[in-house]
């Protein structure tokens, strides 16, 4: 099956370039999706440990991961683009209608913000495809080559199209309101300001997510260069203000910074020459200069900027005949710093939980490792994922025996995103540093890597 999963970024890509068609869903849509929610409920309805509460939640939790089942898997992989956005639109709105019928029946249940998590989760946002479609654009997105052209032009042909389309605008103002008054409600509520401040987050990232959408139909001609940066700069600066605005409100929470932070690291995807100045922006804000300087998030985000701006400028006149210079702390709590490990050769290992590549390499790095460790190798890994992958990513470590200390590349204490500075676009990228600290290999995989250790470990000239 084709896709059984999406990371967030990989889910905005399936959102902003393919969501503005409509077809009759596939024949199995219904099956799949309504008649695994009645199975789970029969399942569960005579288990005298179970209030009728604990059953909703229960299907709530068991579905928010559904995509497909096998058979649907094997339609949907050789669906037409029509079909298949049809099909994703009705299990993102299926799972949303299911988060909003326990939020509106349990608003008292211990459970309440766990499912209006849920209900914000990217992979419960419909795409609000209309109903019908008249039979030329039906058509023309038929007539879309699904593997022959080129990415680019396919994304171009989709953004043509979908400029053309009309949304279920009623049906998404309906979504909008309802995630707007279930926000409201907490608000105004005695709440703690922790939880006002995670439901405002929730918020500001649905909109930076749907503005997603529409900046990707954009079509920007490389000889425009100059003119869309600036269209760039003025259609983003809305959000740079909304995230300063949040900050201000809630300052005194050091997890604030972090918001700006993510927001920052996702836009460096679509808008890579707007960073630095929205970096020097925050420095700047966050500064001494500033009444709110001492509050807990405006020190950590200076901090984070300062961090962020000496890594650019670092990478700005980067040589790779140079060593690297690397510091962070580990998932473990280990402390790592390249500068103190010259006289060891040192693989930098960047994956995710997505590449499957990556985590089938790891037990053939492992029995690497434990065969020239004694002998001044190391190895540390950097997962491109934040703290909700923590535990994930221990098992990924148990299940193939990775010792070697592993850094959450978004996480909490991720003052610099290392996949970002060095433009890692791609999994598994693997970088071997010889004992000087250079790069001296960026695809040491395989068959390759141990000759390669061998090598600059000298253990050939013996």
């Amino acid at each position: 099956m084709k896709i059984k999963t999406l990371s967030i970024f990989k889910l905005f890509f399936v959102i902003i370039s393919l969501c503005l068609y409509s077809i009759n869903t596939l024949h199995a849509q219904k099956d799949g999706f309504e008649t695994k929610v009645l199975k789970l409920r029969e399942s569960l309805k005579d288990s005298t440990h179970y209030t009728q509460a604990d059953i909703d939640f229960a299907i709530l939790d068991k579905m928010k991961s559904f995509f497909a089942t096998r058979e649907e898997g094997a339609k949907y992989d050789n669906a037409s683009i029509l079909e298949a956005r049809k099909y994703e639109d009705k299990i993102f709105k299926n799972k949303m209608q299911l988060a909003v019928a326990f939020l509106n029946k349990y608003p008292q249940d211990k459970r309440y913000d766990k499912a209006l998590g849920m209900f914000f989760n990217p992979y419960f946002d419909p795409l609000f495809i209309p109903e019908t479609i008249v039979d030329n654009k039906v058509r023309f997105i038929d007539s879309i080559p699904v593997s022959s052209s080129s990415s680019l032009d396919k994304s171009k042909k989709h953004n043509y199209d979908m400029r053309k389309m009309n949304l279920d605008n009623k049906a998404m103002e309906q979504w909008l309101d309802k995630g707007n008054e279930l926000v409201s409600n907490i608000l105004v509520s005695n709440t703690s300001l922790e939880r006002k401040e995670q439901c405002e987050t929730y918020i500001l990232f649905r909109d930076y997510r749907q503005a997603l959408r529409w900046y990707h139909l954009m079509d920007r001609i490389p000889s425009e260069a100059n003119y869309w940066e600036y269209v760039s700069k003025k259609y983003w600066d809305g959000f740079r203000l909304r995230f300063e605005a949040h900050l201000n409100r809630y300052g005194i929470l050091e997890v604030t910074a972090s918001r700006v932070q993510m927001f920052l690291q996702s836009l460096k995807t679509w808008c890579p020459y707007l960073i630095k100045p929205y970096w020097e922006y925050f420095f700047k804000i966050t500064s001494s200069t500033n009444p709110l300087a001492d509050q807990p998030a405006f020190k950590a985000l200076h901090n984070m900027a300062a961090e962020n701006l000496k890594a650019m400028r670092a990478l700005e006149v980067f040589d790779a005949t140079q060593p690297l210079d690397m510091a962070f702390t580990a998932m473990d709590g280990t402390k790592i710093d390249l500068a103190k490990m010259r006289g060891k050769v040192v693989l930098v290992d960047f994956w995710s939980l997505s590449c499957a590549p990556c985590i089938k390499e790891m037990p053939h790095v492992q029995a690497i490792y434990d065969k020239y460790k004694d002998q001044g190798f190391n190895v540390i890994g950097i997962a491109s994922n934040g703290d909700d992958a923590k535990e994930a990513v221990e098992k990924i470590q148990k299940k193939t025996g990775a010792t070697w200390p592993q850094r959450l590349d978004k996480g909490k204490d991720a003052v610099v995103s290392f996949k970002s500075l060095f433009n890692i676009n791609s999994f598994p990228t693997v970088w071997l540093l010889d004992k000087e600290g250079k790069i001296v290999d960026k695809n040491a995989r395989g068959q390759r890597l141990e000759p390669l250790i061998r090598k600059y470990l000298e253990l050939d000239n013996h």
